[in-house]
């Protein structure tokens, strides 16, 4: 059974552009993952922490055969590879070559392995909820609508925010 999904991905180390290309890449990469559409890409201050590098984000829709435990080691995998440095505290927000988070995954809720879906802290994130509703704005979380969640956003969130759509994402297979 193949379900539809969706994965944050965000980098504010090195090149970011290319690293977020890099992860499109590498999901799309394995078999049991068809990436079928990515947003623009939107930059934005770091989220819960101070740094001096801001971050580039964008959200993918996927289908997948896959779920829980698979679906965590294929995102661990991948951020592996790009470069992310696991050493710490899961739970301290730092600069990161690349973070992957699964938003949510059709037909599952809950928690599995690692992975909490869906993410319990999507509807407070600029950069989850404006590229998410360019892909998907009738999408309702556990808090409401896209809409309703952009809304409820301080405007110092919604307003550091910009959108680059100097920088397009490619798609496995399109030129």
């Amino acid at each position: 059974m193949h379900r539809i999904g969706y994965l944050a991905i965000g980098s504010n180390l090195g090149d970011r552009a290319a690293t977020l290309q890099q992860a499109v890449d590498s999901l799309a990469a394995v078999k049991a993952i068809t990436i079928e559409a990515a947003s623009h890409i939107v930059e934005t201050p770091a989220w819960g922490y101070e740094s001096a590098n801001s971050y580039l984000n964008a959200v993918l829709r996927f289908s997948t055969t896959r779920v829980d435990a698979d679906l965590d080691g294929i995102i661990e995998q991948s951020e592996t590879e790009l470069g992310r440095d696991r050493s710490g505290s899961a739970e301290t927000y730092r600069d990161r070559v690349i973070d992957i988070d699964l938003i949510w995954l059709e037909g599952w809720e809950g928690e599995g392995s690692q992975l909490t879906v869906p993410h319990p802290q999507a509807h407070l994130r600029s950069f989850v909820l404006m590229p998410l509703e360019e892909l998907a704005a009738d999408f309702q979380l556990e808090a409401g609508s896209i809409a309703q969640c952009i809304d409820a956003l301080p405007d110092e969130d919604y307003d550091a925010l910009s959108w680059r759509r100097d920088l397009l994402l490619k798609l496995p297979g399109t030129a």
